[in-house]
């Protein structure tokens, strides 16, 4: 399979947040786009056929697809709603609003599924096979328990029931096992990517077959 560009940060970037670039790794959030969680409703959703950032991922996804679709699966990248704040207002940030302010963080992931849908089904009409979305706030070795069951599943839920494709949810680096059974039965969901840590037996079992 193929995949086309993951630069997370362009993701933040399309919101305001700024990214340092380098000659020799991916570019990197520098500055995002706002200090305090209470000011997201100032924020303008980005346009997924204008902003440059996602653009320039649409384009690079357009030449793949037309390319290779039909001969080998192209994958794309994207943040789920739960994960896409830490790029527009810095992880430290995020985290403390899901623990300290869990109404508002519920209030900005509802914003923000907004546009997950929206980009899901651009990424989806330029053709990609599956959408890969990385899960740092969804899991277990990361958050809390209570954070995991409360909001993040729950809001997954409610987003990926409208998304038009195949998801591949992925470990971040971080053990996936503990995670997979909270995760099991969540809409379009095809699979999970789980770390080099992991147990394959093991998450066979969880998951089934």
């Amino acid at each position: 399979m193929l995949f086309s560009p993951f630069v997370r940060p362009y993701l933040g970037a399309a919101y305001g947040s700024q990214i340092k670039l380098f000659a020799d790794q991916p570019p990197n959030l520098a500055t995002p786009a706002i200090e305090r969680a209470k000011d997201f409703a100032s924020l303008t959703m980005p346009d997924v056929d204008a902003n440059v950032h996602l653009t320039y991922l649409r384009k690079c996804l357009r030449r793949l697809t037309k390319d290779y679709k039909n001969a080998i699966p192209v994958g794309a990248f994207a943040l789920s709603p739960v994960d896409l704040p830490s790029m527009i207002m810095g992880m430290e940030v995020w985290l403390e609003t899901l623990l300290f302010d869990p109404y508002l963080a519920e209030a900005i992931i509802e914003q923000v599924t907004v546009h997950f849908i929206e980009y899901t089904d651009a990424l989806f009409s330029d053709g990609v096979s599956f959408i890969v979305l990385p899960l740092p706030f969804a899991n277990l070795r990361i958050i809390t328990p209570k954070i995991a069951t409360q909001i993040a599943v729950p809001c997954l839920k409610r987003a990926f029931e409208r998304v038009a494709g195949p998801l591949v949810l992925h470990h971040v680096g971080a053990s996936f096992l503990k995670s997979l059974a909270h995760l099991q039965g969540l809409p379009n969901v095809l699979g999970y990517y789980v770390g080099k840590e992991d147990s394959l037996v093991e998450a066979r079992d969880i998951v089934g077959p």
